[in-house]
């Protein structure tokens, strides 16, 4: 069974805490180099995937072997990142962090950054602190890490230069580790360059005794198809979809945002890969297209976006949260990345990139996307321009989301369960209309998360298979 999920967030949930803190160094290690490596095999379809995969397992392996070894962990992968934890449970527990970031460095070294022929470049962040966690949800659980210290480990990786200072601490970090005599050079006001410390310092490798994960627990947290997932990776078409969020100051409100997302997702049958609570805000990633494909991926992914936004009305009337989101579709590389002791299912390429590009180019409120989603019959959208983004190549056609058109198409999975009652009873209300006598108006509200969307769209369908009927939204 793959390590999917972190055995700290398994082993919260088997003794039922679902909030905690705690104190840890935290490293973000970004890789530079995977949207030319991914775009370049691509071309070479599935020989292509094979040597993209090889590629991956010969970084991502040491890389999280260092981590394990050393007594961290790894609670969530982005691409081509990734933000680990090292608990500051005793007094060896700083060396052994400067130990896995110095691993990875000599590492790459020694390879001299080639992988594969491509050239992939390191860069690292450290920081200490207080380390917020929390699982939520119901018939499905998400989790999620947040603080501080994970903001500033993003930022001091963004400092870091490839090859020459690749390891950048902040001075909560620098303060934590004044007895180990490190060779900090401060090149700005609270960032300081860190020479990778002497291999003849490092402290003594831990053993580490992993307990195995519970299929239980997993499928708890993720889909089936990617708990069982055992296939190579491959490249696929797929329908990355990136979220913002603000306005999400309380835990409670937090939970509910987390119950929404996780109720949606399944009801539209995307992937939900994880919960970012970093520098860049309160951010959310998903995939249509992966590990399950349909023939209408990117529908399922504009009703999802469409339905979010209604069912989040409530949090958004009432405390003021926000979102914006940005959506593409294209080929990707999907598959397993990580090692032994902790890995993921993820996308790779340049078209999960766009996607993000696009959420953060939104404004509050606003969903864009490319010109491949913009073709989509079931919704209207509008010309927003063609735009340069970073890191990505040429001017790119942007449209902005606006409404349903007036043709509505199936993107819901599975049958409607426990929601009988309220359908019949709209079908009843909705009845004189076709003795041609008024109906009046008929409401539907309720808690943010419980299916409003769905019993609407339900009752929509069975009208009109039964009756012709000309549908206006406002």
């Amino acid at each position: 069974m793959k390590s999917l999920i972190p055995h700290f967030i398994q082993e919260k949930v088997l003794e039922r805490q679902w909030h905690g803190s705690l104190n840890a160094y935290v490293m973000f290690i970004d890789l530079s180099g995977f949207t030319s490596l991914t775009e370049t095999l691509m071309k070479k379809g599935n020989q292509g995937a094979e040597e993209l995969s090889l590629i991956l397992n010969e970084i991502f392996e040491p890389l999280v072997g260092f981590v394990y070894e050393r007594g961290g962990f790894i609670p969530h992968f982005a691409g081509d990142s990734f933000f680990a934890l090292f608990p500051n449970a005793d007094p060896q527990s700083g060396r052994c962090f400067l130990d896995a970031a110095a691993m990875a460095v000599e590492f790459f070294q020694k390879r001299s950054f080639s992988f594969g022929g491509f050239l992939i470049g390191l860069k690292i962040g450290l920081s200490h602190g207080e380390v917020e966690w929390g699982i939520a949800g119901h018939a499905t659980y998400g989790f999620y890490f947040k603080g501080a210290p994970i903001d500033q480990s993003a930022a001091c990786q963004d400092k870091a230069k490839d090859k020459n200072y690749p390891i950048v601490l902040d001075n909560p970090a620098l303060l934590r580790l004044t007895d180990l005599a490190l060779d900090a050079t401060e090149f700005e006001p609270g960032f300081f360059s860190l020479a990778p410390p002497s291999s003849n310092l490092r402290a003594k490798r831990k053993e580490t005794v992993l307990p195995p994960l519970q299929r239980e627990v997993m499928l708890s947290f993720l889909p089936q198809e990617v708990v069982e997932f055992q296939q190579r990776g491959e490249f696929r078409t797929v329908v990355p979809v990136f979220l913002a969020f603000d306005g999400v100051k309380e835990r409670r409100i937090l939970n509910r945002l987390i119950n929404v997302l996780l109720e949606q997702i399944t009801t539209f049958s995307g992937y939900l890969k994880e919960f970012d609570f970093g520098d860049k805000g309160s951010l959310v990633s998903c995939f249509f297209g992966a590990p399950v494909s349909f023939e209408n991926n990117d529908n399922r992914a504009l009703e999802f976006i469409y339905s979010l936004r209604q069912e989040l009305h409530e949090l958004m009337e009432t405390y003021g949260v926000k979102f914006r989101a940005g959506a593409t579709m294209g080929m990707a590389y999907t598959g397993i990345v990580g090692g032994k002791e902790r890995c993921q299912y993820a996308m790779v390429g340049n078209r999960v990139n766009l996607a993000a590009r696009l959420m953060a180019s939104a404004r509050w409120g606003e969903v864009l996307v490319d010109g491949e989603i913009s073709k989509n019959r079931h919704f209207i959208f509008q010309h927003h321009g063609d735009i340069q983004y970073k890191g990505i190549e040429g001017n790119i056609p942007t449209y902005r989301l606006e409404t349903r058109s007036g043709e509505q198409a199936q993107a819901y999975s599975g049958p409607l369960i426990g929601r009988d009652a309220e359908l019949n009873k709209l079908l009843d209300f909705a009845s004189p209309l076709f003795l041609k006598r008024p109906a009046g108006v008929a409401f539907v509200f309720g808690e943010a998360g419980i299916g409003k969307s769905r019993l609407s769209y339900e009752t929509r369908k069975e009208i009109a298979e039964k009756k012709d009927v000309m549908w206006a939204y406002c």
